[in-house]
């Protein structure tokens, strides 16, 4: 998941015992989370998220819901994320609220099929 949103960047995350967080990169480097941007933080919080949901929901499909998640990413990181997500979205269902435009303008620029709705 993270190599996906990340660009490949990134391929891989390590949390030990005392819940310590790095992230492998593509040179096999282990770095701490605390030398990443925030963007890059948010990313590995998503990552680990969707990847402890597939753990636990074994065969089911999970929906997966997302609230104003992505205040911190550029607009590369939303791309990537739009992406995974638009992907994710053909086995089961993803709901983002958010309070920005962002997000809709992106998918209708990438022509990613979605619903919107306005409250």
């Amino acid at each position: 998941i993270l190599s996906s949103i990340t660009n490949d960047k990134y391929k891989d995350i390590k949390i030990d015992e005392n819940l310590n967080i790095k992230v492998v990169d593509t040179k096999d480097r282990l770095i701490d989370i605390e030398n990443l941007s925030a963007g890059t933080i948010e990313q590995i919080y998503f990552a680990t998220r969707i990847g402890i949901s597939e753990v636990i929901r074994q065969e089911d499909k999970l929906p997966i819901i997302i609230d104003d998640a992505f205040v911190q990413y550029d607009d590369n990181r939303l791309i990537n994320i739009l992406n995974f997500l638009y992907r994710e979205s053909l086995d089961r269902q993803v709901i983002i609220f958010t309070c920005q435009n962002r997000e809709r303008e992106i998918l209708n620029k990438l022509s990613l099929r979605h619903n919107f709705i306005e409250l």
